[in-house]
């Protein structure tokens, strides 16, 4: 199988989604695996899965989303400055 690429809309939609679980005090990992739960689309499901192994790993958001290809690099490239500046959510919304 092939690398799975998200469309913009839905990156749009889980950096939506994503910011608003961390808003609510949510853990960055917790939530990918929540929004991969709720995800009906299989490849997609299991792209979110692999992701949240990542962070289970001890990785940030932004090493599991450069990691995965099924991002173009500026998400992951912003989310590392969301990261450093302690503005994850932020970042998150502005994607």
């Amino acid at each position: 199988m092939g690398a799975y690429l998200l469309t913009h809309e839905e990156i749009s939609a889980l950096c939506l989604e994503l910011s608003m679980l961390l808003h609510a005090g949510v853990d960055p990992a917790q939530g990918l695996s929540l929004v991969a739960q709720e995800t009906r689309e299989p490849r997609r499901r299991e792209l979110l899965e692999q992701m949240t192994r990542r962070m289970d790993e001890g990785k940030p958001l932004s090493c599991a989303v450069e990691e995965s290809c099924a991002f173009p690099q500026n998400v992951s490239a912003m989310l590392k400055v969301g990261e450093r500046t302690g503005r994850s959510e932020q970042a998150l919304t502005a994607l």
